[in-house]
């Protein structure tokens, strides 16, 4: 009996403490907003992301945020915080504009070919923005909130 009661008590402090541990393990996040533009102009409609950069000992999950009509973001942790881990991060920015052909597929409804064929819209983000590999935005996020603009056309 008194064995039972001394596993039962140190199961119960090995999960205490695997609960305690695991909730001063969370990566730091801090606040980062700021505006998107192109050519001076703001950019709505478009997805930021930043991606912890493990090459400058960055890890952790990704951010991410859409600009608004004025080009305006703010980033949210994919575990749910306001914010980005903080450190360094590839930021690569798509256009979320940009209209993806439908595939042809079997059993079409007659609504489908009565929809004028949708014209394929340019890309507002150039090219070099939009890949991790790619991507000339290398940004640190530091440990307070902070405002971050971004110029594609330079």
């Amino acid at each position: 009996m008194i064995r039972r009661i001394g596993s039962a008590h140190a199961l119960c402090t090995l999960i205490v403490l695997g609960t305690v541990t695991g909730c001063n393990s969370r990566l730091p996040v801090a606040e980062v907003e700021g505006v998107v533009k192109f050519a001076d102009k703001p950019l709505p409609h478009v997805r930021l992301q930043f991606l912890p950069d493990p090459e400058k000992g960055t890890q952790g999950p990704i951010s991410s945020a859409a600009t608004d009509e004025q080009g305006r973001f703010k980033m949210v942790c994919a575990d749910g915080r306001v914010g980005a881990i903080v450190g360094w991060h590839r930021v690569v920015i798509t256009d979320m504009n940009t209209r993806l052909f439908k595939t042809p597929r079997e059993g079409r409804f007659e609504e489908d070919n009565k929809k004028e064929k949708q014209k394929a819209q340019p890309n507002r983000v150039p090219d070099k923005f939009t890949t991790a590999a790619l991507t000339p935005l290398i940004k640190e996020v530091k440990a307070e909130k902070q405002e971050m603009t971004f110029d594609l056309a330079r």
